[in-house]
């Protein structure tokens, strides 16, 4: 049996197929634009409610199990920021 297989890599783009990629870029900035605004938010409201306060047990992240803030430590809006994952990943 004889199998050719043609691929479009490194091929010259039509209108077309530039287009739709523009199109799917567009949607991906967007949702990750919003999923941003949301985390914020949720970062915000931690920062507001927890901001100050000893805790009382250790904080976990909720997926991952680890352990974030430790039982008896002062949470302090700087150091729930600092713990983020984000602040993490963008310096």
């Amino acid at each position: 049996m004889d199998v050719k297989i043609f691929t479009r890599k490194g091929g010259e783009k039509d209108e077309r197929h530039k287009a739709i990629e523009a199109s799917q870029v567009f949607k991906l900035e967007r949702t990750l634009r919003t999923k941003s605004a949301s985390y914020d938010e949720r970062l915000k409201r931690l920062g507001d409610l927890l901001g100050g306060k000893i805790l009382q047990a250790d904080l976990h992240d909720e997926k991952t199990n680890k352990r974030l803030l430790t039982r008896a430590s002062n949470s302090t809006r700087d150091l729930i920021r600092k713990k983020s994952p984000r602040a993490t990943s963008s310096a």
